[in-house]
């Protein structure tokens, strides 16, 4: 990797291509800047998953890393975000704070097993285990602006960053 005015450039995954590092660093309190953040799954590995104290992130990642595989299945799904302590820099992460944005009007009539278990907390808890807390909603919603509000704020109520899978 290069380093150019504080921007890490490294090869593209398989391309030989230089790309922009595109998650931000932490701020001095271990958050993120203010912001929704698009990042790859495989920077969001590289940023988050790593061994600290204990694998309990690695573990977290992988299990991020399956749902995004199966969302990417999904009809109707638009947007993964990802929120909470799994985007900080505690080093045991409490879950996985997961906002799943489904588009306008979808009709989720004969859902296949893999969308049930995207779409539906039961579904999503049974599959991946009760560390997933899982938000789905609309796509221009209320509830999604409310969702959007709520995750960008800590429990101090201080403006965090959040961060977006690139689907």
């Amino acid at each position: 990797s290069v380093q150019t005015k504080g921007i890490t450039l490294a090869p593209a995954r398989g391309t030989g291509v230089k790309r922009k590092r595109v998650l931000p660093e932490f701020t001095g309190q271990g958050i993120l800047p203010a912001g929704i953040h698009k990042a790859a799954l495989e920077e969001i590995e590289a940023r988050y998953g790593k061994f600290q104290r204990s694998d309990r992130r690695a573990r977290l990642l992988a299990i991020v890393r399956e749902f995004v595989q199966e969302v990417r299945a999904c009809r109707w799904v638009q947007r993964v975000l990802l929120a909470g302590s799994l985007v900080t820099s505690k080093d045991e992460p409490d879950d996985i704070d997961l906002l799943l944005v489904f588009e306008r009007h979808a009709d989720f009539v004969d859902l296949l097993p893999h969308e049930y278990n995207v779409l539906y907390q039961t579904g999503a808890q049974r599959r991946f285990g009760f560390v997933l807390d899982l938000h789905v909603v609309e796509d221009g919603s209320e509830a999604l602006e409310r969702l959007l509000r709520f995750f960008q704020r800590d429990r101090d109520g201080q403006i965090v960053g959040i961060v977006e899978v690139l689907l």
